[in-house]
């Protein structure tokens, strides 16, 4: 295909001066988030490519809506018609062709959780349910198809708001619009700022912290773009700013954040600098990049459905051989997609204003239903747990029970007192205490509190007073998650000096005896095992993660700790554990906690394996206290 006959098909933004490096640098753009979402080594900023989609969205935008005001011809409904024609086709293909494989693929929590991406990506607020979701709770985004339409929510919350905004700004003539769109830009760059330092999951996805980024496009537009002394050089060094940082920044650098300037203001540079002649140009308009670039938009919207369905469908991680595959199969699929799908629908010739509607509208609002049926319907946990007596026990907010022990501090009754502390982990082994029966013969309380080795600094003095009145302090861990470490060889021994340190900050508040209940894990993806018939679920085995395995297996070598190996109650080796209990009920709703099946499960095995720590537990549970009350006796 010609350079000359992809201009031809290509009807995105009604302008003939079309420059082809623009798509050049599209197509870095949405080639560096592709290998990012692949986990291609070296390539950890990809995820910068979308803030070069959002300045490149910014100048386009801008340029067209000035240029029609500035020829009197500017309509507001024209303007959202071409938008709803690029953006909609394409994203109401992929989510359709999404659907079935959901259905099929996905455990209910996970089902869940993608019937609510559907509804909110056709509603142009994936980013805003992301934003709410975001935190603890949140599936891995490594198994969600839809996760990447947050950026469109992004750029279609702009592309609603900023028209009007320039509207209203154009009366006070060109002065006027730079600076009012300086300041807005301003003062999102300063809420991104202040974002990613108090809650960057949010931040992430807000519109007020990405604004800057479209804005920075957008004041781009009002540069004059004409032949200056220093162009080659200029944009040579742009480019370099925006390719750089793909390669230099870590998965956790901040973003948006100052850091996102570097790669934001390289791509102003080239839509500055570079022009025929350059060597910035020159590279960006090779004939493959510019058909990347026309592919781009496609590409991006089928890329992360391509990956999740094979990460869901897969036990364990994708190798990099299936992933080059699957990044192939992602450009086939946006060039089948782009040219019999974006194009005719972008041409009203091709394709009426009517028709669109009709067609469009019928097909996104069917969606829409069906997204609302599955979460209403929780995922339809029956559908692949057939034996379940009720929903909510194999889903993860079964977890969100134990919260009704949090109090202020113990009851005044003679019983013995149980201090729970920890977050969700802890959490799922109240669930198991409720299980066993503790809290009918104990008092228990449940402390919330991340379990990191600095324990004090984050425990109120109304906690610590609390927990000194405790009989018995339960803390639940996860290993890994103490030390945030993947390298074995780092965190063996360390994790063990890390909970020691836990269980002395605790006995010196409480001065009782600290149970620890260790790390438990039901492998990379569990998925998969919704498709094991029921006659041979009861046999189905989980492969813990090595270094949870082999961090689990430390700690268990340590003396001197009251400890329960959750693995081996699981499972028998401490490397496999079970998914299912003898009547196929999961035990896992996420890999990592445990449903209503799996606390029962563990208070089963723990009455039968009794071991010394479960033992101690047990005993100061049943000890009925001696007045007046101990804490007091201590202080006297």
């Amino acid at each position: 295909m010609s350079t000359w006959h992809i201009a031809r098909l290509r009807i995105e933004w009604g302008d003939m001066n079309h420059r082809t490096d623009i798509d050049g640098l599209r197509a870095v753009a949405v080639l560096s988030v592709i290998l990012a979402h692949a986990q291609v080594p070296f390539v950890a900023g990809g995820f910068l490519g979308v803030d070069v989609f959002f300045v490149i969205s910014g100048f386009l935008i801008t340029r067209i809506i000035r240029n029609d005001l500035e020829a009197g011809s500017f309509s507001l409904m024209a303007f959202y018609e071409r938008r709803a024609r690029r953006i909609l086709p394409a994203l109401v293909l992929v989510i359709a062709a999404c659907v079935p494989f959901a259905l099929w693929l996905m455990l209910p929590d996970f089902l869940e959780n993608f019937g609510q991406s559907v509804v909110a990506t056709l509603l142009f607020s994936n980013n805003m349910l992301l934003a709410m979701t975001s935190g603890y709770w949140e599936l891995e985004s490594a198994f969600k198809p839809l996760l990447h339409t947050w950026s469109l929510g992004v750029e279609e919350q702009f592309y609603i708001v900023f028209p009007l905004f320039l509207m209203l700004a154009f009366r006070f003539g060109r002065r006027g619009q730079i600076g009012s769109i300086a300041l807005l830009a301003a003062v999102s760059f300063a809420l991104s700022e202040y974002g990613w330092r108090t809650n960057p999951d949010v931040s992430f996805y807000l519109p007020t912290s990405r604004a800057w980024e479209l804005l920075a496009g957008s004041l781009a537009s009002y540069a004059a773009v004409k032949p200056r002394r220093g162009d080659g050089v200029l944009s040579l060094i742009c480019l370099a700013a925006v390719i750089a940082p793909m390669a230099a920044f870590a998965h956790d650098t901040p973003s948006p954040s100052i850091w996102s300037a570097i790669p934001v203001l390289g791509t102003v540079g080239v839509l500055l600098f570079s022009r025929p002649g350059t060597l910035a140009w020159r590279v960006l308009s090779l004939r493959p990049a510019v058909f990347v670039g026309l592919i781009s938009y496609s590409a991006y919207l089928w890329h992360q459905p391509v990956f999740a369905i094979a990460r869901v469908a897969s036990l364990e991680p994708l190798t990099l051989v299936i992933s080059t595959g699957l990044i192939a199969l992602s450009l086939a699929l946006a060039a089948l997609s782009w040219r019999y799908v974006e194009t005719p629908f972008r041409d009203r010739k091709a394709v009426a204003t009517g028709t669109f509607v009709n067609t469009i509208g019928a097909v996104a609002m069917v969606l829409i239903g069906l997204g609302l049926a599955i979460n209403s319907g929780r995922g339809f946990p029956h559908w692949t747990f057939p034996n379940i007596a009720s929903a909510g026990d194999v889903h993860v907010q079964y977890n969100e029970r134990v919260r009704q022990y949090a109090g202020p501090g113990f009851a005044d009754n003679g019983r013995a007192n149980v201090a729970l502390v920890g977050n969700s982990f802890a959490r799922d082994i109240g669930n198991v205490l409720i299980e066993s029966g503790i809290p009918d013969r104990a008092n228990m309380v449940y402390f919330e509190f991340e379990a990191k080795c600095s324990v004090n600094e984050r425990l109120s003095r109304h906690a610590r007073a609390a927990l000194a009145r405790a009989d018995v302090v339960v803390l639940a861990i996860d290993q890994a998650e103490i030390l945030r470490v993947t390298d074995e060889g780092a965190a063996i021994g360390h994790e063990r000096v890390c909970i020691r340190r836990m269980v002395s900050m605790f006995a010196e508040i409480s001065r009782a005896p600290v149970v620890v209940f260790g790390s438990k894990h039901f492998g990379h993806n569990i998925n998969p095992f919704g498709r094991v018939p029921m006659a041979q679920r009861s046999r189905v085995r989980a492969r813990v993660p090595a270094i949870q395995s082999v961090l689990n297996d430390d700690l268990r070598s340590a003396s001197g700790l009251h400890q329960v190996d959750m693995l081996r109650l699981l499972g028998t080796d401490g490397k496999t554990v079970l998914f299912y209990d003898d009547r196929g009920n999961p035990l896992s709703p996420d890999r990592m906690h445990l449903t209503r099946y799996g606390a029962r499960y563990v208070a089963r095995r723990l009455d039968e394996t009794k071991p010394e720590a479960w033992r101690l537990l047990q005993r100061i549970a049943a000890t009925r206290r001696l007045a007046p009350d101990r804490e007091d006796r201590r202080r006297e």
